[in-house]
């Protein structure tokens, strides 16, 4: 899960130019020496950043689950990054209510998909349901862009707080 994590962040914050995302695919999905040390860095870097903010989360387990795990995760990203990053964690293909997803809002979210005990990193949530667009809010999908009542209440909160 820490990996599926780290490469979705890296994703989110690094893919600008078509070089970025070449880079991406090969820390991903590279199979050379350099990727594979490069992947076990991120996991390493993110261990370590959980030690310096004393989040007690187990190692060596065989199946981390998402009621356990996940929240410590999320309180990871929440002291590093406050109001950056939301997990949201989809189960079953398909189901459009997530399994697990952090109560409070974000700017980005980092969709995982669980699949046999393993986190996947989603890059386009509205392409993993097949549809055009996703509102994670609301957990539906629209065939045309509309503001749902999530989002325009958070319209509303956004121009409140920014004047």
């Amino acid at each position: 899960m820490l990996l599926a994590v780290q490469l979705t962040i890296n994703y989110i914050s690094n893919t600008k130019t078509p070089q970025d995302k070449v880079k991406f695919q090969r820390l991903a999905q590279g199979s050379g020496i350099k990727a594979k040390s490069n992947r076990i860095l991120l996991i390493k870097n993110m261990i370590s950043q959980m030690r310096k903010y004393r989040i007690s989360y187990p190692m060596n387990e065989k199946i981390y689950s998402v009621e356990e795990h996940v929240p410590l995760v999320q309180k990871l990203l929440d002291l590093q990054y406050p109001g950056e990053y939301r997990l949201d964690i989809f189960r079953e293909f398909g189901k459009t209510k997530p399994a697990w997803k952090s109560k409070d809002r974000a700017r980005n979210d980092l969709c995982l998909y669980l699949k046999d005990g393993h986190f996947y990193g989603i890059r386009k949530i509205n392409t993993f349901f097949g549809t055009n667009y996703y509102c994670l809010d609301c957990e539906v999908t629209y065939k045309f862009k509309k503001v749902t009542v999530q989002n325009a209440y958070q319209n509303v909160l956004d121009v409140a707080v920014w004047e």
